[in-house]
């Protein structure tokens, strides 16, 4: 397969598509079941789609409750001892096969199990057709004509419920189905000398049996087309998460005036590392007491978004010129990166899923010896709430390099104007 593939990539699309490795495509035809063309994606599709085994459960209600109501309407209403005798062997194995789906060492014969316990209802009917016909002298005509129109009717709904609920789409199960309500009719037509009401309940059971393998085929299709879009978002998702989590990157995201998110290891950096050194004016501290924290890990309450982004002023290279002092008063108030990130918010600049440089960040003091490089985007969720991605690369160890770089060149230019200033004197 990878040989038929141009790599790399070059559109996102493919590269999602190609980290799924999965065969997802469906196998839809009318003839056939429908199913995953990767065997094993459908029987994961059928261990995790729960509602299937639901409706398989609703089947079994229907069925059991159908037999039930049948065995009251026969001791009701038709005094025939082998009918109730039929109807009630029937209504307990019904119950019995139920039970063995549960069972251990049944369980992976339930298909099985559930194809005898409604062909046993579809039997059933036969018989009681058979001994309708065939004990005639215990029932006035009115009452036999009466049940055989009952049981078409009944059947072949009954039938077609349990069938579209417990069985996936089949076209010769239906097929089979139809069939066997079919003759019921044929042999109700036959005994009616072709009544044409009963030519009309064929067409009628034709249609209900082909409407009713239609819808299941219909929903197996879409359930498997939900249960694929379903396992990409989630494979998606999981790869976008573990890539965000293996960047280590230092990120937050503003909602307005808050921060909703840090992650952990710069949470813990700024609670051990900055919070103890930045000063704080009271002004500040009863600001913070209608804001957020900076993340949700028990860092002390003066630990807002302004007092830390405040402190980051832009980088500047004078800061090499003279590195020994504090800085704090180097950088005007428009320097710092909050006010950077509200320049950034009245650009309007939102939903591009570009991030955008806003510039190098020092702290004001300079015993914080921290560099981050700052970029940021700005997006809309579903709600139509605005959200600020901020990543802070930390570019110290450059920027450190390039400090010493700059001493170390500083004395040598020392040393040799000294030894140039001697040598002139010579």
């Amino acid at each position: 397969m990878d040989s038929y593939l141009k790599f790399p990539f070059k559109d996102t699309y493919e590269f999602s598509e190609f980290i799924l490795n999965k065969n997802l495509n469906i196998e839809n035809n009318i003839f056939l079941y429908t199913k995953f063309e990767d065997n094993a994606f459908e029987n994961n599709y059928k261990n995790k789609v729960d509602i299937l085994k639901s409706i398989n459960y609703f089947g079994d209600f229907i069925l059991i409750f159908g037999n039930l109501v049948s065995i009251i309407y026969i001791f009701l209403y038709i005094n025939l001892f082998e009918l109730r005798l039929l109807y009630s062997v029937n209504f307990l194995l019904s119950i019995v096969f139920f039970i063995l789906k549960f069972c251990k060492n049944f369980k992976k014969a339930s298909v099985v199990i559930d194809h005898i316990n409604v062909f046993l209802v579809s039997l059933a009917f036969f018989i009681k057709l058979f001994l309708i016909l065939n004990l005639q002298e215990n029932l006035t005509k009115e009452t036999i004509r009466g049940e055989l129109i009952r049981m078409i009717i009944y059947e072949f709904i009954l039938n077609g419920i349990i069938i579209i609920l417990k069985f996936e789409a089949s076209f010769i199960l239906y097929t089979f189905y139809y069939l066997v309500n079919f003759t019921i009719i044929f042999l109700t037509i036959y005994y009616e000398n072709w009544n044409p009401y009963y030519i009309f309940e064929a067409i009628i059971s034709f249609c209900f049996y082909y409407i009713m393998f239609s819808f299941r085929k219909y929903f197996e299709f879409l359930s498997r087309s939900y249960f694929a879009e379903k396992y990409k978002v989630e494979r998606l998702n999981n790869y976008a998460f573990n890539f965000i989590e293996g960047l280590k990157n230092n990120h937050i995201v503003l909602h307005k005036d808050k921060i909703i998110f840090i992650n952990k290891e710069f949470s813990n950096y700024l609670e051990k590392e900055v919070l103890n050194i930045l000063p704080f004016n009271n002004n500040e501290i009863s600001y913070i007491n209608s804001d957020v924290n900076i993340s949700t890990l028990n860092i002390n309450n003066k630990s807002n978004f302004k007092l830390i982004l405040k402190e980051l002023v832009r980088y500047n290279e004078n800061f090499l010129i003279n590195s020994n002092n504090n800085i704090y008063n180097k950088y005007g108030e428009e320097d710092n990166l909050w006010n950077a990130i509200i320049g950034f918010r009245n650009k309007n600049v939102i939903n591009t899923n570009e991030f955008i440089k806003l510039g190098t960040f020092q702290f004001k003091n300079s015993s914080i010896n921290k560099f981050y490089n700052v970029i940021i985007r700005q997006y809309k969720s579903l709600d139509n709430k605005s959200f600020e991605d901020i990543i802070f690369y930390d570019v110290s160890d450059l920027l450190s390099m390039r400090k010493k770089i700059y001493e170390d060149n500083l004395i040598k230019e020392k040393i040799l104007a000294k030894m140039a200033h001697e040598l002139k004197h010579l």
